[in-house]
């Protein structure tokens, strides 16, 4: 919360709504995935989700090196 541009009770909401948000699909897009393609599509694309993660974190990480330690 503390990298976010905008007071931490508005950036906890917005983090809250995608977190929520992408909950409530993924199991649908988990069983669209699994009945057209195959069972274990919706595996593969959780590990794309988590690799193209962590390459965000890993590309954008001078963005948050310099956050104050928090509470």
């Amino acid at each position: 919360m503390g990298s976010a541009p905008v007071e931490r009770s508005i950036a906890s909401s917005s983090y809250s709504a995608v977190r929520f948000i992408g909950g409530a699909i993924a199991p649908w897009i988990a069983g669209v995935l699994a009945e057209t393609c195959s069972a274990s599509t919706p595996y593969y694309v959780g590990a794309a989700a988590v690799l193209l993660g962590m390459m965000i974190l890993l590309l954008g990480h001078k963005h948050l090196v310099n956050i104050p330690a928090g509470h």
